[in-house]
């Protein structure tokens, strides 16, 4: 197992289908306190686990965080392998303030997703939702991570001006999207379509989210780039080297290569500003390309 704090450990234990017998049992955590909140098990029978550390050497790997952000607690996620003997990546998730792991569920390509609380204004989001903390103390957050931990899908405040908190999360692998509950004190949660308003003190909400990953983002375009050769403002040659730029960006995106996938979107903007230099392309439509690039970029940087 991982060595134990001092200040209590998370544990994970994997018991026989009978329960008489333990399979592995590990302690999870560095040397101050850390506490898991959630489990899921994908059909490998590597082991998922989501919660809440105060440790700046809570076991880490392959993390999209591999830090703790400031001197409070971060989220964590944690994927572990069948034997319970190894880390397949482990990855803190938090701003400067006060940031707590409350329930994760995977889909059935891997990618994890999380729900909890954040005090933080600097939360990491990506295309988010909600881009701003709500107020109050605290607001709910959600995020989706991708199958190697490497890079957040999708990253989001929920919540309004009381205290918000979620504590349940649900992913529908055939549609994408994400299915969060939990407890709200805010008069101005987000709404659609809803089934009730405020009423009390303190009010249950379930929020169905549909978020666009950043490979959709850079689908998005790709179509853009098809249309400007449909249209003959550029040949069919300078459209096929943008969208093959474009593709291998995608490529180094579901592998987990931020840094590849941010070079070839950066060789993609060149280009682009070439056919602009050129008279090829008029500044209003290069612009729009280099903006929409530039801010996948800014989303893979957070």
């Amino acid at each position: 197992g991982i060595v134990p704090g001092s200040f209590g450990d998370t544990f994970i234990t994997k018991l026989n289908p009978s329960g008489s017998t333990l399979v592995y049992s590990t302690y999870l955590g560095g040397s101050a306190g850390d506490g898991g909140s959630g489990i899921e098990v994908d059909s490998g029978d590597n082991a998922y686990i989501s919660g809440t550390t105060n440790s700046s050497d809570f076991p880490i790997n392959d993390a999209f965080q591999s830090s703790l952000n400031g001197f409070l607690s971060d989220a964590f996620i944690t994927k572990l392998n069948n034997t319970g003997s190894a880390l397949i990546f482990s990855t803190y998730l938090g701003g400067s303030g006060e940031d707590k792991g409350q329930d994760i569920a995977i889909d059935s390509t891997g990618n994890s997703y999380l729900t909890g609380i954040t005090t933080s204004l600097d939360f990491p989001t990506v295309n988010p939702l909600q881009p701003t903390f709500g107020g109050d103390i605290n607001d709910a957050f959600v995020v989706k991570l991708n199958a190697l931990g490497s890079i957040l899908e999708f990253s989001s405040y929920l919540g309004g001006n009381g205290q918000d908190e979620g504590t349940g999360v649900a992913a529908d692998s055939l549609e994408g999207d994400i299915y969060v509950t939990g407890l709200t004190r805010s008069i101005d949660f987000p709404l659609a379509n809803p089934l009730q308003t405020f009423i009390g003190n303190g009010d249950a909400f379930i929020a169905k989210i549909n978020p666009i990953t950043l490979a959709e983002q850079t689908n998005v375009v790709i179509n853009n780039v098809e249309d400007l050769v449909t249209a003959e403002i550029i040949n069919q040659g300078q459209g096929v080297s943008l969208t093959a730029k474009l593709e291998n960006a995608i490529v180094q995106l579901e592998q987990g290569n931020t840094s590849a996938a941010i070079g070839q979107l950066q060789s993609f903007i060149r280009q682009v500003m070439g056919l602009v230099s050129g008279g090829i392309l008029s500044q209003s439509e290069g612009q729009e390309l280099i903006d929409a690039a530039e801010s996948i970029i800014d989303q893979l940087n957070n």
